[in-house]
């Protein structure tokens, strides 16, 4: 593994070093073109002083020229064909839909070619599920939990074939994890709505279904086929809903009168719940981790 991260980063890191020497090109540009520049212009006006005039001094002065302002040119526009060179490099090597495409492109202050999925941090979607939200009601069922017909913790290279071509994406980072969301648009008892499949480390560990029509998506609707499915089809209200499998997974439901959502977490890896638990100040540290989380977050999503 370290040899394959060896072979395809060690490319740019050579582009990168180019960074460090940008002046120092610059002045040995300057001053070396200047030299070749002066010297040739003397040599050619002592050789049309003399009797033997070559024509040829004159060529090689123009060309001398034309050498020097291509490589000052070339220093000057090398701040934008590295990026996009980087650019294709990593679209060839990991492909558009990945996370170091995504990062990049943000990074660099690149025009996104995907639709973003969620407007918010995604840090924030994954909060209620290691901090109880207010007023919710919790219930349990003996049926499994799980998002339509992809197990959790299916590979993302695996999620993307079956899935097809997503239409939007989000990556993050939080603490050392690698946060990924693709959508989709989907059909669900009838309804459109948006599915979001969350991949973490590669790994799926939380789908959602998401509608902001809720003219045609009726919150009664929704809550009777979560009841018939997990809870033995009982009188289920509310605006947010905590359902809990024997295995620990849940399932999220709220309604916070723009949009609704339901959202599915597989929490089984207990490795990526003792980091998220980190990253929210919950366990090991205290809540500037997750501020600081935000924060970056919020840059990494500002472009």
């Amino acid at each position: 593994m370290q040899a394959i991260d060896l072979i395809v980063n060690y490319p740019l890191s050579i582009i990168n070093c180019f960074c460090f020497f940008d002046y120092l090109w610059i002045y040995v540009s300057f001053r070396m073109g200047g030299c070749y520049m002066i010297n040739a212009i003397l040599l050619a006006g002592s050789s049309k002083g003399s009797s033997a005039f070559d024509p040829s001094m004159f060529y090689l002065i123009m060309a001398l020229v034309a050498i020097f302002l291509l490589v000052i040119l070339l220093l000057f526009l090398r701040k934008r064909f590295v990026p996009v060179f980087r650019l294709w490099y990593i679209s060839a090597v990991y492909g558009k839909y990945s996370f170091e495409f995504v990062e990049f492109v943000h990074d660099s202050h690149m025009i996104n070619p995907h639709y973003n999925c969620i407007k918010d941090e995604i840090s924030l979607r994954f909060l209620v599920f290691f901090k109880t939200a207010k007023g919710a009601g919790s219930y349990t069922t003996n049926s499994g939990i799980e998002f339509g017909d992809t197990p959790f913790l299916t590979r993302y290279k695996e999620l993307f074939r079956s899935k097809g071509t997503p239409f939007c994406i989000n990556v993050a980072r939080l603490g050392p994890l690698r946060v990924k969301v693709i959508g989709y648009r989907e059909i669900l008892a009838g309804m459109k709505m948006r599915s979001l499949y969350y991949t973490v480390d590669e790994k799926f560990v939380m789908g959602e279904f998401v509608s902001s029509d809720l003219h045609k998506v009726q919150p009664a609707n929704l809550l009777s086929i979560l009841s018939k499915k997990y809870l033995n089809g009982i009188d289920l209200t509310g605006d947010s809903i905590y359902i809990t499998d024997p295995g620990g997974n849940v399932l999220y439901y709220e309604n916070n009168g723009f949009s609704i959502c339901m959202r599915y977490f597989y929490a089984g890896d207990h490795a990526i719940n003792k980091t998220l638990s980190t990253v929210y100040g919950i366990e090991g540290d205290d809540s500037a981790n997750y501020i600081r989380t935000l924060h970056e977050e919020e840059m990494l999503n500002r472009f």
